[in-house]
């Protein structure tokens, strides 16, 4: 049995998870682990050798495990892990992280407008058919390339500061969130469709937004949420035979598989 997380965002002062360990009860009862992406920040900061240990800590957590944990990279960690994607459940299963949605990586970041073009002139670079492998090779680098900002702060108040000014100021950049929350499922299940046709599921993460969704392309996508509040996350477990969508709780400051949302049948 395989469980699949997302947007832990370790190090980042808004996440719920200050220790790794609060983790372990996820893994109890799973052969194997997906971290979905955003796992940490290992993008240039103000704060150099926080980073470095965020990074040493999660290594070392890592290691210590007793079942191996597969870790796919995100906008926030995208040099974290060669690995950008996953077919899984003989290719029924389409992992990623969900930054190739939007044509700018993060539609609601202050950011966006020079990641718009930068991806445009990168794909026309690129050429005709571009392949899913190329495209992401493309955000990943324009994605190291950008610095941390509010995720480096240590100081509560000026973290709180720099939050707004990164992701709701102005405040109608708020609309552009709730676009791309809108929108997420269908320009998900659209780059499914063309890149992994055989998907009938697509999981993802990135807009911690948790939820399921059946689209007219016939793909349900699943967006495991994130560890940051306030919007809660959720995990994928993955059987020989069955696709399950758990809740995630939290109890005594750590995180456990919760109730049942939806199940699913894999096609054999």
């Amino acid at each position: 049995m395989i469980r699949i997380i997302s947007d832990i965002h370790y190090g980042d002062k808004a996440s719920g998870v200050v220790d790794l360990n609060q983790l372990l009860p996820l893994f109890e009862g799973a052969n194997s682990v997906i971290f979905n992406g955003d796992t940490l920040d290992t993008r240039h900061g103000p704060n150099p050798l926080k980073t470095a240990q965020d990074l040493a800590q999660m290594n070392a957590f890592l290691a210590g495990l007793k079942i191996p944990v597969t870790c796919i990279t995100g906008n926030h960690d995208p040099d974290f892990s060669s690995i950008h994607h996953l077919n899984l459940a003989q290719d029924q299963v389409f992992v990623m992280h969900g930054d190739l949605a939007f044509d700018s990586i993060v539609p609601w970041g202050k950011d966006a407008p020079m990641l718009r073009k930068q991806i445009k002139d990168g794909l026309e670079r690129l050429g005709a058919n571009v392949s899913l492998e190329e495209k992401l090779s493309l955000y990943r680098r324009l994605s190291k390339d950008l610095p941390q900002g509010h995720q480096a702060e240590k100081n509560s108040v000026k973290y709180a500061a720099k939050f707004l000014k990164d992701t709701a100021w102005p405040p109608w950049r708020l609309l552009y969130m709730l676009n791309a929350w809108r929108c997420m499922p269908k320009q998900t299940a659209q780059i499914s469709a063309l890149a992994r046709p055989r998907a009938r599921f697509v999981i993802t993460g990135h807009t911690h937004w948790p939820g399921v969704w059946k689209t007219k392309q016939g793909i349900t996508v699943i967006n495991t949420g994130s560890f940051c509040p306030p919007l809660g996350q959720s995990l994928v477990e993955l059987n020989t035979d069955l696709l399950v969508v758990r809740s995630i709780k939290r109890k005594n400051g750590s995180y456990y598989p919760g109730k049942r949302i939806c199940e699913f049948l894999l096609a054999h």
